[in-house]
């Protein structure tokens, strides 16, 4: 089976089944190790493009297995959890760089409670699609998908119920102009 590839998308193969096919075969632990080599590459191009020993051709080449990497993090669960961060650093480089007058939005929060809700109504769809009667190899792969889905929700309340924890446990510093 040969996937055609062009600018911007896979044409004939799911990228999730890909994902799914490179965690099947080499395991989680190994593509965290890829992960990474994959940015230490990419470390490596950065430093060799800076001291012009390498062309920025080399440095996208190593910048887009990194995104590839990333991508299986976000389809392996942690999607939810990345998502939520990435808006937590945005928000905090606003109030780092815009003028204080700028419009800007608040941080998103995330209920536990939905979270757990959610978590659990995956976990149920997974748990129906895998004791169908006759369920399919696609059956079993969207209950994966569902079972992934679940443990990114419930890895995403676990990192809230750490935080809070964690500004709980820490007076608060009071910043003085």
């Amino acid at each position: 089976m040969s996937a055609k590839f062009s600018r911007g998308h896979i044409m004939s193969v799911n990228e999730q089944s890909i994902y799914d096919a490179a965690l099947a075969r080499w395991g989680h632990d190994r593509q965290m190790l890829k992960i990474i080599d994959a940015c230490s590459q990419l470390a490596g191009a950065l430093s060799r493009f800076l001291t012009h020993e390498q062309n920025v051709g080399q440095v996208c080449a190593a910048a887009v297995e990194v995104d590839i990497m990333i991508e299986q993090l976000r389809s392996g669960g942690m999607g939810a959890i990345m998502e939520d961060e990435k808006i937590r650093k945005l928000h905090r480089l606003a109030r780092r760089l815009l003028p204080q007058d700028s419009p800007q939005t608040t941080d998103a929060t995330f209920a536990p409670d939905n979270l757990i809700n959610e978590a659990l109504d995956a976990g149920e769809q997974a748990l129906a699609l895998y004791n169908r009667g006759r369920s399919t190899a696609a059956d079993k792969r969207l209950a994966a998908r569902f079972i992934r889905k679940a443990v990114g929700h419930f890895w995403h309340v676990a990192q809230h119920c750490i935080s809070e924890a964690q500004r709980e446990a820490t007076p608060s510093r009071e910043v003085s102009a």
